[in-house]
């Protein structure tokens, strides 16, 4: 399914085999910058990446460029795709709205796309500018928006959480949905929740139970939409 997604996408893309280095920048009008937030969190527990490490990928930008066989992180916590200058050895983000997509390679080397929805396509107050990972592309669309929560040390005073260390911690995903019509639906947890949010009139709860899906799991979820999809 997700390497469908990416043939598709990467058809509608002008390839260009390339490391991003210095020239590529400049090709690319410095699109790319260097960050000006921390991108150590040193004596911080967890991590705010996707994946601790780089990761193999590479970037789509909204002109059609694409630049394969990145070295990628995604930064949850900022929501930033950061790559790492090959040539220079220094990571670099791209600048807002040039990105469209990007795919960035598991440890079981499993791609995972993401879309950036841009300015001027947040139609509803729920769904915010940034990345999402697109779990399924249909007549519909199922994405996923992943999320980190950064606790800071609390070890003092008598109610402290006995905590002597700052933390990133991962939130449950949030899912949604984009219907046929362009439409935004923010798809709420558990079985009620989703069904709730579909505006089942019994037809959805009827496939859950026949196909036996549980719907606190995203690969059941996925399911679900798939085969809503076929309808």
């Amino acid at each position: 399914m997700i390497s469908l997604l990416l043939t598709a996408i990467i058809s509608r893309s002008q390839e260009k085999d390339s490391n991003l280095n210095d020239q590529d920048l400049r090709t690319l009008n410095n699109d790319f910058i260097i960050p000006s937030f921390n991108l150590a969190y040193e004596g911080v527990y967890g991590t705010p990446y996707l994946y601790p490490d780089w990761a193999k990928g590479m970037v789509i930008m909204t002109n059609g460029d694409t630049l394969k066989d990145q070295d990628l992180k995604y930064d949850v916590y900022e929501d930033q795709l950061i790559a790492l200058n090959k040539r220079t050895g220094q990571p670099v983000i791209p600048i807002p709205g040039v990105l469209r997509y990007f795919v960035i390679m598991d440890s079981l080397n499993i791609d995972h796309v993401f879309i950036n929805t841009l300015p001027g396509e947040v139609d509803n107050e729920k769904k915010r500018e940034g990345f999402y990972e697109i779990l399924f592309n249909g007549e519909r669309m199922l994405l996923a928006k992943h999320r980190r929560t950064f606790v800071k040390a609390n070890y003092k005073g008598a109610y402290s959480a006995n905590r002597p260390y700052d933390e990133f911690k991962t939130d449950t995903k949030r899912y949604s949905l984009i219907k046929k019509d362009g439409g935004y639906i923010q798809l709420k947890p558990g079985k009620k929740g989703v069904l709730k949010s579909l505006n089942d009139d019994g037809t959805f709860e009827r496939i859950v139970k026949e196909k036996k899906f549980d719907l606190r799991k995203e690969e059941d979820l996925i399911d679900l939409i798939v085969v809503i999809d076929s309808m």
